[in-house]
């Protein structure tokens, strides 16, 4: 199976998740760091967190190296829309574009495409930011590639109300398979 067979598995997915952490509660004290029950977690966790190293230190080849060669970014409020991989890689350099923190992540691993959802908070709190939703989908090379690299971003903002998501339902713990 090639990367476009599970592209619009991964956009319906995506958007399904954006929408779960859309639900984020509020900045506590524990909202500050990034919190992972398990080994991948941990994982993504670090690739997160390079990702935004590199944008603090202005790497746009360590940021290119980390992008499949067919990256985007989907933004909810221009669905139909989608910003490609060198647009992306010249906005993520610009002064204060890594200016934020990863919380309350959670990633599931399906092999070779793993997909995390967090929250981007800005880092430090600044006025007009809100915290951004963010699903982002990784894949690696088949069989069995050791080198993930992120293929797809969806984000969305953080903040207003819950009602009216589709399929909401009371929350509850979900239990962690490791």
């Amino acid at each position: 199976m090639n990367w476009s067979d599970l592209r619009p598995c991964c956009c319906v997915l995506g958007l399904a998740l954006a929408g779960t952490a859309a639900q984020a509660q509020p900045a506590g004290p524990a909202a500050a760091s990034t919190q992972h029950a398990t080994r991948s977690g941990a994982a993504f966790s670090d690739l997160e967190e390079a990702l935004l190293r590199a944008q603090r230190d202005r790497r746009s080849d360590t940021l290119g190296q980390q992008l499949s060669d067919d990256f985007l970014m989907i933004v909810a409020m221009e669905g139909g829309a989608a910003v490609p991989r060198e647009d992306w890689l010249d906005a993520a350099i610009k002064p204060g574009a890594g200016a934020w923190v990863v919380s309350q992540l959670a990633s599931q691993d399906y092999g070779n495409v793993a997909v995390v959802s967090f929250v981007l908070r800005p880092s430090p709190a600044r006025a007009g930011a809100v915290p951004l939703a963010v699903v982002d989908t990784w894949t690696r090379a088949a069989p069995a590639g050791e080198t993930w690299r992120l293929a797809m971003r969806h984000v969305a903002h953080a903040s207003g109300p819950r009602k009216g998501v589709p399929g909401d339902a009371p929350t509850r713990e979900v239990i962690k398979k490791f």
